[in-house]
């Protein structure tokens, strides 16, 4: 049976003990058109053309009734679909939906959406789907403020790092010792690479100011510097 072998549920259903075993399976708290569209999935591992030019609310359905029915492969598909569809109408019902179905990559996704400007929050949160989110997921929304500190804190440090006499920087040793050629390159986990180099006679000495949350970092490259 295909149905058993795309779904333990199905399967668990159809050849459980025989006393366990019914006549019929019945299927409740499902739209019609939602289980005709798994079971199409189930036999030719597409969903129906018709399916895949609606917008999200098909989609929300079908992720329902794959996590229910343990359909891992549909269940990734409605995510991947989901996905695309994201707005600031969407993002919070889909949010919710993926924290409760276990949607780990989409809920990682609505989070980077709410957190693309000011803006866009404020549109999310003026839906009927972020107020339910809040009454029915209170800890869905702590989440969204921590995230929400946590990104506000590095923008700010990576806006003060660019104003930071454009990543100019002569390193020296405490004791004032100029770094060894030749020139060498550090990842400071922000997505960039500093250039460290030592001045010519020519070029006055110059002491860039440097963010304090880069001082570990930078002490122990001088120090792997002065080692090698």
């Amino acid at each position: 049976c295909v149905l058993a072998a795309r779904s333990p549920v199905f399967e668990a259903e159809l050849y459980g003990a025989m006393e366990e075993r019914n006549a019929y399976v019945r299927i409740d708290d499902m739209r019609a058109e939602v289980f005709m569209n798994l079971l199409h999935f189930a036999y030719t591992d597409e969903l129906p053309p018709e399916t895949i030019e609606d917008g999200a609310a098909m989609a929300q359905d079908l992720l329902k009734a794959a996590d229910r029915y343990d359909m891992e492969r549909l269940k990734l598909v409605c995510e991947d679909k989901l996905w695309t569809h994201i707005d600031a109408s969407t993002a919070a019902t889909t949010l919710l939906l993926a924290e409760q179905h276990g949607c780990h990559r989409l809920r990682e996704a609505c989070f980077e959406f709410l957190l693309t400007s000011s803006t866009t929050l404020n549109a999310v949160m003026a839906t009927d789907g972020f107020g339910h989110l809040c009454k029915s997921n209170p800890g869905l929304l702590k989440d969204l403020l921590s995230k929400l500190a946590t990104h506000q804190d590095r923008r700010r440090r990576i806006q003060q790092w660019e104003e930071d006499d454009n990543h100019g920087l002569v390193l020296r040793t405490t004791e004032g010792d100029k770094l060894p050629e030749p020139t060498h390159h550090m990842h400071l986990g922000c997505s960039r690479s500093i250039e460290t180099h030592t001045s010519s006679s020519e070029t006055p000495d110059r002491r860039t100011p440097i963010h304090p949350d880069l001082t570990r970092d930078i002490a122990t490259f001088i120090s792997w510097s002065s080692k090698n």
